[in-house]
């Protein structure tokens, strides 16, 4: 389970860069006010949970 983690970090990592700046996710109309930052990613392993329904 270790190794799945890595590729789910690289890719937050990579969808929180995108979206400061501004090259993956669109623009929201009607929305007046400065864009708003990503979170800050925390420097640990994302624990994988059951999906539960």
């Amino acid at each position: 389970m270790v190794g799945l983690h890595r590729p789910h970090r690289q890719r937050n990592s990579s969808g929180r860069n995108d979206w400061e700046t501004g090259t993956r996710f669109g623009v929201v109309h009607g929305y007046n006010g400065a864009r708003l930052h990503a979170p800050a990613l925390l420097d640990i392993p994302l624990k994988a949970r059951g999906r539960v329904r």
